[in-house]
């Protein structure tokens, strides 16, 4: 498997999955991708991004994406089913994962930053 360059991100999502078993196989391929794209891999800890403060939470995602353009990195999201769970109907304006998903995705497509998402083998609720 492989990521589109990037100059053609928008036509060409820079989003993948990877499924293991457990998180050292995950860990393992997303790193033997980032190897064969020549980038570096950037493990991503959700609990360190996401705020319970106001504001706080973009903050952490813009110094991300700064780091991740920076040093080329592709961005590694490993048991994050929850955020990047297949999408339903938002009801209110407490549904946080939505809009941090909603953030980590845009600010991938602007900054042309590829995103790793790693999955346990039930995993099939992410939206691919």
């Amino acid at each position: 498997m492989t990521l589109p360059p990037k100059d053609t991100y928008v036509s060409q999502p820079r989003t993948r999955v990877v499924a293991g078993a457990n998180a050292a196989q995950r860990l393992s391929s997303a790193q033997q991708l980032a190897q064969t794209q020549n980038q570096t891999l950037l493990r991503i800890d959700l609990a360190a991004i996401v705020s319970k403060y106001i504001g706080e939470t973009e903050k952490n995602l813009d110094r991300l994406f700064e780091e991740a353009e920076r040093r080329s990195a592709i961005l590694f999201f490993d048991e994050a089913d929850s955020l990047f769970g297949k999408r339903t109907e938002v009801k209110d304006a407490h549904d946080r994962f939505a809009d941090i998903r909603t953030q980590i995705e845009a600010a991938a497509a602007r900054r042309g930053v590829a995103i790793l998402i790693g999955i346990s083998p039930d995993g099939d609720t992410v939206d691919q």
